[in-house]
């Protein structure tokens, strides 16, 4: 990982939410890795804040998040494409000079933040404190309801909410729910995806 040799399989087990790239080396690489190297390789290269991927129309920019010591390498993610910019601050506590810095003043259109408070996030109104510095036409509360003795109170988020401003409108999104969203005119529509019937189930 990183260029750094791993001896075991366990050793790499580890959440990697934040991969660059992923290089199959066919084996044997003893030569480069070692004598336990015959089957080949896997090289694992991640992202850390600053660094860009662009391709595809999409522009993506690795930003600072602090998850606290259980994830030093965790990031966040500015997404641009169309005219528009997504940042998905990541599982982050409130940092808020050092996630503004990452910014580097980057305009935001819609902002994505978790809202639970806790195991190192921030909490609604900790995210709503951010977003009135950042200020995105979209704060989207995020990372609630996941598990049962984490999972945050989106009505402290709501409340904090109210006391944006005008121009930050603010809501929260349910799985499979879609929402189209336009830098002029704001959210557009919202709307569920079914499921498709798979039939009875055996």
């Amino acid at each position: 990982v990183d260029g750094f040799y791993q001896v075991s399989a366990q050793a790499i087990n580890i959440d990697l939410p934040n991969i660059s790239s992923v290089q199959v080396l066919k084996g044997p690489q003893g030569t480069l890795y070692g004598r336990n190297a015959t089957g080949g390789a896997i090289l694992l290269n991640t992202i850390t804040p600053g660094e860009r991927w662009e391709g595809y129309g999409f522009s993506i920019r690795a930003t600072f998040s602090d998850h606290g010591e259980s994830a030093p390498e965790a990031v966040g993610y500015l997404i641009e494409s169309g005219g528009i910019a997504i940042w998905n601050a990541g599982d982050t506590g409130p940092s808020n000079e050092a996630l503004l810095a990452s910014l580097d003043g980057a305009r935001v259109d819609v902002m994505i933040a978790p809202i639970n408070g806790v195991l190192g996030n921030m909490n609604g109104q900790e995210t709503c404190e951010l977003a009135a510095a950042v200020r995105p036409r979209l704060l989207i509360g995020a990372h609630f309801g996941m598990f049962a003795p984490y999972g945050g109170d989106p009505a402290v988020f709501l409340k904090a909410a109210q006391d944006l401003p005008a121009v930050i409108e603010a809501t929260l999104m349910a799985p499979g729910e879609v929402l189209r969203f336009s830098r002029a005119q704001g959210v557009l529509s919202r709307e569920t995806l079914r499921r498709p019937d798979l039939g009875p189930q055996a």
